[in-house]
């Protein structure tokens, strides 16, 4: 019996924890969207939730915890954002609709976004879920493209060449995002250029 109120309160415990470091995590996030990343400190966040500052320390180690603790929970958002891309779709199309799914994701979750942003960029296969989604679309559109030219590249010559027009993709996607979110363009017409766009990019490759 009193083995089973044990296992009980550790899952209660558990429960609380977790949802300690949600509201941390939220109250980050809120910090960061209104007033910026050098606005965040363990004292004002203890205030927004009400704790104290040592008590944060039961939960994160620090400030640095918490962006990284961020960055990886806006990292695995995205990630359902672009997995959400109907399938049967040839190469070429599935990698425009992961384009406009990343989009559509710095659209909805502008503060969010910006936290992709803030730390450092890590080495490429480390960066993400979100980034192998567009690097395994690219590399497919990057064989099919040699498939349907009839050429022949080694591994590695293909794994670079993935690589790069992923950076590419990237680099256009991101670049776009910025600009819409600065200027409050009429979300219907800026979402058909940026297909356009997109598709003319990726088909041309």
């Amino acid at each position: 019996m009193g083995d089973t109120v044990k296992l009980l309160n550790k899952g209660t415990r558990e429960r609380r924890f977790a949802r300690t470091r949600l509201a941390i995590l939220d109250a980050a996030l809120n910090i960061i969207g209104s007033d910026g990343l050098a606005k965040l400190s363990m004292r004002r966040l203890a205030r927004e939730i009400d704790y104290s500052p040592a008590a944060l320390y039961e939960y994160f180690d620090g400030k640095e915890e918490i962006i990284s603790a961020l960055c990886e929970r806006v990292d695995a958002h995205l990630a359902d954002f672009l997995n959400q891309v109907a399938p049967n779709l040839s190469a070429e199309d599935t990698l425009v609709e992961i384009g406009m799914s990343y989009l559509e994701f710095a659209r909805c979750n502008p503060s969010e976004y910006g936290m992709l942003f803030t730390g450092p960029f890590p080495d490429a296969d480390a960066y993400g879920a979100a980034y192998i989604i567009l690097l395994e679309s690219a590399k497919a559109v990057v064989e099919k493209q040699l498939n349907d030219d009839h050429l022949s590249d080694s591994s590695a010559e293909e794994l670079m060449h993935a690589r790069t027009f992923a950076y590419s993709c990237w680099a256009m996607v991101h670049g776009m995002a910025v600009m819409s979110l600065r200027k409050k363009w009429d979300v219907g017409e800026m979402q058909t250029v940026h297909k356009a766009i997109l598709q003319r990019f990726i088909y041309a490759h």
